[in-house]
Formats: C-alpha cells, sequence, structure tokens
C-alpha cells in the first residue's frame, strides 16, 4: 500500500512539474504576445498620423489650386480697374505673377490628375460630400478597413479552436443571462471584448477574459472539480495548457506575419521615411501639411492686398513688406525653410523627402478615408 502511495505521490509531483513549465511558457509567450500587439499599435498609428498629414496636405492643395485660379482672376482685375506705374507692375509680377499661379496650379491637378480623383475638384467633392460621416464608429471602420490587407488570418483548425472558446465565454456572459442591472453591463462590456477578440482572432485576449472570470459563477460555469480525482484535475489542466499554448503559438506567428506585412507595404515604407527624414531633420509628410498650409496662408494674404488695392486704388503699405521681405509671413517662410516648398514633378514636397507624383499617388489609392470619400480603388505597384 505505501509502495502505491509514494508512486502516486511521485506522479502528482512529476504532473504538478510539467504544469508549472507549461504556464511559464504561457507566460512568456503571453508577454511577447502583447509587445507583438503594441508594436502593431504603435505602427498602425503612425501610419494613421502620416496618412492623415498627407490628406491634409493633399486638402490644402486642392485649396491652393482653388485660391491660385481665384487669385489669377483678381490680378487681371486690378490691371484693368487700377492704373499701375510701372514699378508697381515689376514688383507685383516679382512678389506674385500669372506664371507662379499657373504652376502651382498646374502642378497641383497634375499630382491629383495621378490619383483615382482625376482632379482637385474630384478630391474637393469626395472631402465634403462625405465629412458628416466622420464619427468615432466610422473613424473605427476606417482604420480597419485601412490595416485589413495586413492582417493574418487564423488557419481552419485554429479557427475552430477559437470558436470553441468564444462560445463557451459566449454562452456565459451572454447579456440576456444578467439576473441584474451590474451584471448586465458588466456582460454588456465583456461581450463587446468577446465578440472584438474573435472577429480579431485574438487568442490571447479570449484566454484572458477566461482566466480572467474563470471564478465568476454563472448559471453555465462548471460547478466544480472538487469530486473529480486530483490527477484527472492535473491531466485536465495539462492538456488545456498545451492546447493553449499551441494557439497561442500560432497567434505569435500571425503577428510577426502581420507585423512585417504592415512595415514592408507602401504605407509603412512612408512611416520608415519620415522617421528616417526626422533623424537627419529633413522633410516629412507633417512638412508636406505645413508646407502646402504656409503657401495657402501666402496666397491668401495676396488675396487680400489685391482686394484691398483694386477696391481703393491705393497700393495698400503691407504689400511693401513683401517687396523687401520684412512680411510675417515671409520671415516664417524663411525661418522654416517654408519657401523651399514647391510642387514641381522631381521633388514634391520639398528638400530631403524624396516622394514622387507616383508615390503620392500610391499612397492616397490607399487611404480607405479617401476610398470611402468616392475615389475608385487603384491596383498596387507589384
Amino acid at each position: 500500500m505505501k509502495k502505491t502511495e509514494i508512486a502516486k505521490s511521485s506522479l502528482l509531483i512529476q504532473k504538478e512539474k510539467e504544469l508549472k513549465e507549461l504556464q511559464k511558457k504561457k507566460e512568456k509567450i503571453t508577454k511577447n504576445i502583447k509587445t507583438a500587439k503594441t508594436k502593431i499599435e504603435a505602427l498602425q498609428n503612425d501610419v494613421e498620423t502620416a496618412t492623415k498629414e498627407m490628406v491634409n496636405g493633399m486638402a490644402r492643395m486642392a485649396d491652393l489650386s482653388k485660391l491660385g485660379k481665384e487669385l489669377k482672376r483678381l490680378l487681371k482685375e486690378l490691371k484693368k480697374k487700377v492704373k499701375l506705374s510701372r514699378k508697381d507692375k515689376e514688383e507685383l509680377n516679382q512678389v506674385i505673377s500669372d506664371d507662379i499661379l499657373d504652376d502651382i496650379t498646374d502642378n497641383v491637378d497634375n499630382t491629383f490628375a495621378q490619383t483615382g480623383f482625376g482632379s482637385a475638384e474630384g478630391f474637393e467633392k469626395g472631402r465634403f460630400d462625405n465629412a458628416e460621416q466622420f464619427t468615432d464608429e466610422f473613424n473605427r471602420q476606417r482604420r480597419q478597413t485601412m490595416f485589413e490587407p495586413y492582417f493574418v488570418k487564423p488557419d481552419e483548425k485554429e479557427q475552430q479552436a477559437i470558436r470553441k472558446i468564444y462560445v463557451t465565454l459566449a454562452g456565459r456572459f451572454h447579456p440576456d443571462k444578467a439576473e441584474n442591472d451590474n451584471e448586465l453591463k458588466l456582460f454588456n462590456d465583456l461581450m463587446q471584448s468577446i465578440n472584438g477578440a474573435y472577429q480579431r482572432g485574438d487568442m490571447d485576449e479570449l484566454l484572458d477574459i477566461q482566466a480572467r472570470f474563470a471564478e465568476y459563477k454563472t448559471t453555465d460555469a462548471a460547478s466544480s472539480e472538487y469530486d473529480i480525482p486530483i490527477l484527472d484535475v492535473l491531466d485536465e489542466q495539462i492538456l488545456r495548457h498545451r492546447n493553449d499554448l499551441n494557439l497561442l503559438e500560432s497567434q505569435m506567428l500571425r503577428l510577426k506575419t502581420e507585423l512585417n506585412n504592415l512595415k514592408n507595404s507602401d504605407i509603412g515604407e512612408l512611416v520608415k521615411q519620415n522617421k528616417k527624414a526626422e533623424k537627419y531633420g529633413q522633410g516629412t509628410t507633417s512638412d508636406l501639411s505645413d508646407g502646402t498650409q504656409y503657401m495657402f496662408d501666402l496666397l491668401e494674404e495676396m488675396k487680400n492686398i489685391v482686394m484691398q488695392w483694386t477696391e481703393t486704388g491705393k497700393r495698400p503699405m503691407v504689400f511693401n513688406q513683401f517687396v523687401d521681405g520684412s512680411h510675417p509671413l515671409i520671415q516664417k517662410g524663411q525661418e522654416q525653410g517654408m519657401l523651399d516648398v514647391n510642387f514641381d514633378d522631381e521633388d514634391f514636397d520639398g528638400d530631403g523627402f524624396e516622394m514622387s507624383d507616383e508615390d503620392i499617388a500610391e499612397m492616397l489609392a490607399l487611404l480607405s478615408m479617401m476610398e470611402v470619400a468616392g475615389a475608385p480603388k487603384r491596383k498596387r505597384r507589384r
């Protein structure tokens, strides 16, 4: 009898040791999964920031095109209605000329012609037609759509295992089974997390919910394990941990692939260019946004000057500040290098940040914000 008891005790110790080792492995891979998730989310946030900056820059480009055409019309009206001296004409042409305005509007329009919008006007239409759609839910779905191409789905076997845990949790915590208001709120929050994890194939989060609420008793929860022999309980726990570990390892592989997919994508390359540019103090997508905003402000100020000149028939004093370079906008542009921003075909967005019109068009095609706003999807280069 004693030998049997010793044998059982030895087997018990062995199984407990195996269980602890499995638990340590699960803890390690769970930590790695959370790190990978954090990296993916950080990269997604960087991508969204960069694309929003690009959208802002392109939006201002569309505004520039419209403003440039309007300013050209106002210049023509000024020359027709006001008798300008030779000096006035020379200095007006020096500060802002038809050629400069034509260069701005033509290059902006040429850039938009390479996108699905076809023109700055097409971009404007899509932007304003959908301005009221940008609710929190819309933005959440837009983000999901933007990164969906890089997501790696579980294979069929893994999906079945994920669904099994999902069904168990959904059965336990469905809001219809709540017995009071506090429980109803808890179950609603839990079901949102459970559904979200299931849709993402996030085994880690499902197991985390399962572990956190293991002691929570519901009508569908297991009654107890106390009447089951301890060795059988350990065997069941070991088997469950092995299965969990296999699924977590599969999820880790999927997350690594997703992270690599995103890093190596066009939008990942944009973020990489941004970080490299920032490191060397060169242009970024934020510079594109800031630069086009600056040029818009510059043309807007010129528009006001031309309108005042036409209305009063007298040369505004503020115009002299443009001529001698003392105007605050000119000084700001010189201090921050904004005056280097140009729209030529080879170096579109300023010194140091090399991005061709085709690259910009490609980026726009990738933005789900743009696609939802009405732009036809464009095939990516291979």
